[in-house]
C-alpha cells in the first residue's frame, strides 16, 4: 500500500482548528458547561462550533465581570469597616 503524504505548501498544521479547539474546550471547561465530550463537540458542524464558543466567550466576559464587581464591593466593605476602626 503507497503513504500518502500532505503538501507541505498546504500548511495543514497551521490551518488545523483542532488543537484550537481543544484549548479553549479545556480552558472554558466547556464539556462541564455543555455536559458533553469533546469529542461529541468536536463532530458537530463547525457554525455549531463557532456559535457554542462564541456564547462561551460572552458568558466568560460577564462571570469576569461579575467576578470584578463582587471583589470591588469587599473591597469597599474592607475599607468601610476599617474606616471606622480608626474612628
Amino acid at each position: 500500500m503507497a503513504s500518502v503524504r500532505l503538501n507541505d505548501s498546504e500548511k495543514y498544521i497551521e490551518n488545523f482548528l483542532y488543537e484550537g479547539y481543544l484549548s479553549v474546550f479545556m480552558a472554558k471547561q466547556l464539556g462541564k458547561k455543555l455536559n458533553m465530550s469533546f469529542d461529541e463537540f468536536i463532530n458537530r458542524p463547525r457554525h455549531q462550533i463557532e456559535l457554542m464558543l462564541k456564547v462561551a466567550n460572552q458568558f466568560s466576559k460577564m462571570e469576569e465581570a461579575a467576578a470584578n464587581n463582587a471583589m470591588d464591593a469587599v473591597k469597599s466593605a474592607n475599607e468601610k469597616v476599617k474606616r471606622m476602626d480608626d474612628n
